[in-house]
């Protein structure tokens, strides 16, 4: 159970299991408790009754931090510095070229910047040299140059049309053969290939 403010719900009695290797949607309208649930899950709130285990481990404050680092995150909105591809993929890690690219061919963007300055092709001011799915496959690359175990997308393709969607979507599955993935999304289409579905409602796994 979770709520923001007192005697106000946001997520009731929920309860599930997500095995490694799933790939788990999360679909309901806005305000129904997808982001909140997700955002528990990932470790950024703590639910206010009920637990959450890892491999039978307490999530808690000792573990947190390493729990965090495997994930990988893919906003709706994805933050671009003004500044070089490589710099936004690599975003304060430490620098591996081939791991650089290995990953923005598995965001399939590659082949994109290799007719322009390759990894020093400039994004410019919030990535306005770049189009919203070369702006949301950078967004990939960097999700994945941690190599994560769970890759959680929040809304990721809902701002581009349905064509673009559907090839982002289908790189992701790709990408994250190996990996958990947890897609939070408006459209069933987005989440298709998703072995898992999970439907909220007022805060309610339905």
């Amino acid at each position: 159970n979770f709520s923001y403010v007192e005697n106000t719900k946001v997520l009731q009695d929920i309860n599930l299991t997500i095995n490694k290797g799933d790939k788990i949607a999360f679909v309901g309208e806005s305000g129904g408790g997808k982001s909140t649930l997700v955002d528990i899950i990932i470790g950024i709130y703590r639910p206010q009754s009920g637990n959450i285990y890892i491999d039978d481990k307490l999530l808690c404050e000792n573990n947190i931090k390493s729990w965090r680092q495997k994930i990988g995150y893919i906003p709706q909105s994805i933050y671009l510095s003004d500044s070089t591809v490589s710099d936004n993929v690599v975003f304060g890690r430490s620098y591996d070229e081939g791991k650089i690219i290995d990953v923005l061919k598995k965001a399939n963007i590659w082949d994109f910047l290799k007719t322009k300055d390759g990894l020093l092709t400039k994004v410019g001011e919030g990535g306005i040299q770049l189009s919203g799915g070369q702006k949301q496959r950078i967004g990939i690359a960097r999700a994945l140059y941690g190599n994560p175990d769970v890759l959680v997308l929040d809304e990721a393709t809902s701002a581009l049309d349905n064509e673009t969607e559907a090839k982002i979507m289908d790189e992701v599955y790709d990408a994250s053969t190996d990996k958990t993935l947890i897609v939070i999304a408006h459209r069933l289409s987005t989440v298709e290939r998703c072995n898992k579905i999970y439907h909220l409602e007022q805060g309610r796994l339905i």
